[in-house]
């Protein structure tokens, strides 16, 4: 995103990928950039501008023809072609990411269940709940596959050393 104002900023780039309750990859849609103008990227905040250049993501968005519409398009008929009629919304401080697609995204939110699951509220319990709370070492490279990645390996991290296995 541009921002995190999500009456202001825009949706930059997209991914999607669907796990089975282990965190099993089942599926998962590549990236999708957003056409976005030079003059729209010129205006973001400079850690944006700073990050989007180094880690290349201006120059996808530049780049584009993609449209938003289209991106909603191509996620809600990966959603039905995977028959997900309510999925959930997971990864690390999703609560941005989900108004964001509320607002741009309104037919792939069609297929999403009203609850998330937030890997950095998981981080929270974790550490409030043991006092012995080795985290999880994330190389965040704020790219959306990269990221979801990073937010399911994180999960599984979680859950393999301090969540009890029925």
């Amino acid at each position: 995103m541009t921002g995190l104002d999500v009456n202001k900023d825009r949706l930059l780039e997209v991914a999607l990928i669907i796990t089975d309750i282990d965190l099993n990859e089942l599926d998962s849609i590549d990236s999708l950039y957003i056409g976005t103008s030079k003059q729209v990227l010129d205006a973001m905040p400079e850690w944006h501008q700073e990050h989007f250049t180094a880690n290349g993501l201006i120059e996808k968005c530049l780049n584009s023809k993609l449209t938003l519409e289209q991106v909603d398009t191509k996620l809600s008929d990966f959603m039905v072609k995977n028959n997900i009629k309510t999925g959930i919304l997971a990864g690390n401080s999703i609560a941005f990411d989900r108004e964001f697609l509320k607002k741009n995204c309104p037919k792939f939110m069609t297929h999403l269940h009203y609850r998330m699951v937030d890997v950095s509220a998981v981080k929270v319990l974790v550490s409030s709940w043991y006092k012995d709370t080795t985290y999880f070492n994330k190389q965040t490279e704020h790219r959306a596959l990269s990221d979801i990645k990073q937010s399911i390996d994180e999960l599984k991290y979680y859950r393999e050393n301090y969540f009890k296995k029925k």
